[in-house]
């Protein structure tokens, strides 16, 4: 099983699955083209298998999504 996914952004897709095991969401490490990203400033879980970015924050078309169990 992977420990991380990676996505491409659309300019509107703001939800992003989370398809491994992890036991705290501060275990998962959420980053667009290799910047870092912060739970509750950034995202947020919608429930515990799907990260959603804020609108201001909603990944470019092109942008590569990263979500990596740490």
């Amino acid at each position: 099983m992977s420990t991380f996914v990676q996505y491409t952004g659309d300019g509107s897709n703001r939800n992003f699955s989370v398809p491994f095991p992890y036991l705290l969401p501060a275990h998962v490490v959420v980053t667009i083209n290799g910047v870092g990203r912060t739970l509750g400033a950034h995202y947020d879980f919608l429930n515990p298998s799907v990260v959603q970015f804020r609108p201001a924050f909603t990944p470019q078309v092109g942008a590569v999504v990263e979500l990596r169990r740490s």
